[in-house]
């Protein structure tokens, strides 16, 4: 390999980080912010939500682009947009600056992972791509195992503002790309922009109608029909309807929702418990998520070897009952110690890991070969979206007065255990979505469905 791809591979390596990073890191800042703007836990579900749905729709779009356009060119655009999002966030005097600030970092964030990998793709030879694919994937689970940690102390030591001055740091990469980055040229191409935009306003309207009112639900489904109708009209649609007539696939996109969903919503909640609930600080809310998150991080390999070996079907249905059970057990012992919590967390992670390599193995087997490409970029985009759905359902279940539910718990934080216990009834959904994708494979094809 030459020296100048050897760079370039260190420069996208370096650049996806803080895409990681972000997600990652402030969930430990949103206690901070909370205080600072005397916000409840659903106005403060904003933070997160926003910078993720706005992640995974630029994730999308950018993947789309990098086709068309120079890929330097993107990853320069992207870095330039977080930047601006960042210096917005430094100076935010209120909290709609601060979301604002969150979803226009969301938007370049999202460029990072979609280009770097088509750059593999382009620029290294077919026998290398494995190998480039991995290194990039492990900046996401860097981010994914340092994040809470970086978040945590940067926010105990230095406030939460030098949460957005760190990503400033991206634009270290301007130069690499310019030096390292081969010359390419325009090609060809078509961007369903309107479909673009249609779902855009889809995803934000369901969320408004989580964080704020029903009725926003009525525009989601409204722009959502519209959506479907330019997908069927349009040559190259943004985002292909036509593709979830396949059960095991649209059984499989329920999946990493719901997944996805749990997952991220049970870590905007920890740190707030944690918090709030334990009298902990940032730093040590942080330390305590941290050994889960790495352990997770570095586990892919051995994930991957588990489910090749033993088949999606028996890793999906353990490991779901696994962060089932983990989801009880923190409900159960809210207000006690945090080592039951840490010891969960190292559960918990390596669960959703193993769903995550699974679903998505047994997606990409369901699908054509000329079907892959789009709907592994859908299966991204719903895996954002059920991040910020899940981040936004929690933030408003904190603020609800619903009392006990859970009958082991003996706390008087009935919203913290309500929670987990909710997320431990929701998460089981997937094994009856594996049931059907089971069953639909079955009929199909000869697919080890999970």
């Amino acid at each position: 390999m030459k020296k100048q791809l050897k760079f370039l591979i260190a420069t996208t390596w370096f650049i996806t980080l803080f895409a990681s990073l972000n997600i990652n890191m402030f969930n430990l800042g949103i206690p901070q912010i909370a205080n600072t703007f005397d916000l409840n836990s659903s106005e403060a579900s904003w933070i997160t939500s926003g910078f993720i749905l706005f992640t995974g729709i630029s994730a999308i779009t950018f993947g789309k682009l990098a086709d068309i356009y120079p890929t330097r060119w993107l990853m320069m655009i992207g870095i330039g947009i977080l930047t601006a999002g960042s210096l917005i966030g430094i100076l935010s005097q209120n909290f709609w600056m601060i979301v604002i600030a969150r979803m226009i970092q969301g938007a370049g964030a999202g460029a990072f992972p979609s280009v770097s990998m088509v750059m593999a793709a382009k620029f290294y030879p077919p026998h290398k791509r494995g190998l480039l694919i991995g290194i990039i994937m492990s900046s996401i689970t860097f981010g994914a195992g340092f994040g809470p940690l970086v978040g945590g102390y940067l926010t105990h030591l230095l406030g939460w503002r030098i949460l957005f001055g760190l990503s400033l740091f991206s634009v270290v990469g301007l130069p690499l790309l310019w030096r390292f980055t081969p010359k390419e040229t325009t090609s060809s191409g078509h961007i369903d922009v309107v479909g673009a935009f249609l779902c855009v306003l889809t995803a934000l309207f369901l969320l408004l109608s989580v964080q704020i009112h029903l009725s926003f639900l009525v525009l989601a489904a409204i722009f959502g029909l519209m959506m479907a109708w330019q997908s069927k009209r349009s040559k190259d649609p943004f985002f292909r309807i036509e593709i979830f007539k396949n059960i095991p696939y649209s059984m499989s996109a329920l999946m990493v929702f719901m997944v996805n969903l749990c997952h991220i919503a049970a870590y905007f909640v920890l740190p707030l418990m944690l918090i709030h609930v334990n009298g902990l600080n940032e730093a040590w809310a942080g330390l305590i998520i941290f050994p889960g998150a790495v352990l997770s991080a570095f586990a892919g390999g051995p994930i991957g070897n588990m489910t090749d070996k033993y088949g999606p079907s028996m890793m999906v249905r353990w490991a779901t009952l696994i962060m089932a059970a983990v989801f009880l057990l923190i409900s159960t012992v809210v207000g006690h110690s945090y080592i039951w919590v840490m010891f969960a967390i190292f559960f918990e992670y390596v669960s959703y890991s193993i769903n995550q390599v699974a679903i998505t193995s047994f997606a990409s087997k369901s699908l054509d070969m000329e079907e892959v490409g789009a709907g592994m970029g859908m299966l991204n985009l719903l895996l954002y979206v059920g991040m910020a759905i899940g981040t936004a359902i929690f933030g408003r279940v904190l603020t609800l007065d619903m009392g006990k539910w859970n009958p082991l718990s003996d706390s008087p934080f009935h919203a913290y255990s309500n929670a987990f216990l909710i997320l431990g009834i929701l998460i089981l959904t997937v094994i009856v979505f594996s049931a059907i994708a089971k069953q639909a494979s079955g009929k199909k094809e000869r697919v080890n469905a999970p």
